[in-house]
């Protein structure tokens, strides 16, 4: 997804972005969603940032599977357990939610 200025975008605007791309251009979506995982997850000061992450993960979770790449939503989600592993309710909420 080829947009200058990306980091001018609020995360609305980006979700805006990616739910219009996502549905013709799946794989335009998996780099956008990663980033704003990463960036919800080092929101320290939103309580709610680890229900926003995963509402998020289930997004790029549809954009793999789009694209026959499931295998590689796995992978990105092992690392990303791995990454926040410290993060004890998030990996919670991530079992929680069958991921």
């Amino acid at each position: 997804m080829a947009v200058d200025h990306t980091d001018d975008l609020s995360e609305s605007r980006w979700h805006q972005l990616i739910d219009l791309r996502q549905p013709t251009h799946p794989q335009d979506a998996i780099g956008p969603w990663q980033r704003l995982i990463q960036q919800r997850l080092d929101a320290s000061g939103d309580k709610y940032r680890y229900s926003k992450a995963i509402t998020m993960l289930r997004k790029l979770r549809d954009a793999y599977r789009s694209i026959d790449h499931a295998a590689d939503f796995d992978t990105y989600l092992g690392q990303l357990r791995e990454r926040h592993k410290r993060k004890t309710s998030f990996i919670a909420k991530l079992y929680r939610a069958g991921m």
